[in-house]
């Protein structure tokens, strides 16, 4: 490839993980600050806390600001697993070995940590 061809490419492939980091972010945001507001609202304690990804999507269904809250966490961290995916699935389509090896050690990382923090 020459090196003039690879540039658009890299840019969009910037636009598209900034994009999915703002928008991660700011769902995150505003689930977390739903659930602050529901907890003074009911004046309830959010005291409840799942090991289950799926319990704590049944209560934000249900809306309970628990949910809300737990939601909001799990987005913060599903954000940069997401972007790294994408980076990943780019270069796997784009065959750039130097992006795909640190995307793969970001995910496990981050796949790690998601892990201890929902098994602990």
């Amino acid at each position: 490839m020459r090196n003039g061809e690879t540039q658009p490419n890299n840019e969009r492939l910037y636009d598209l993980s900034a994009l999915l980091l703002r928008a991660g972010n700011a769902v995150s945001v505003l689930l977390l600050t739903a659930g602050m507001v529901l907890t003074l609202w009911y004046k309830s304690r959010a005291d409840i806390h799942s090991h289950s990804l799926l319990n704590a999507w049944h209560r934000l269904l249900r809306a309970d600001p628990s949910g809300f809250l737990e939601v909001g966490l799990q987005m913060i961290i599903l954000t940069p697993v997401i972007a790294s995916l994408a980076i990943g699935v780019y270069a796997l389509a784009h065959r750039q070995r130097s992006l795909l090896i640190p995307s793969l050690l970001v995910i496990g990382g981050l796949a790690l940590s998601l892990w201890i923090g929902i098994a602990w």
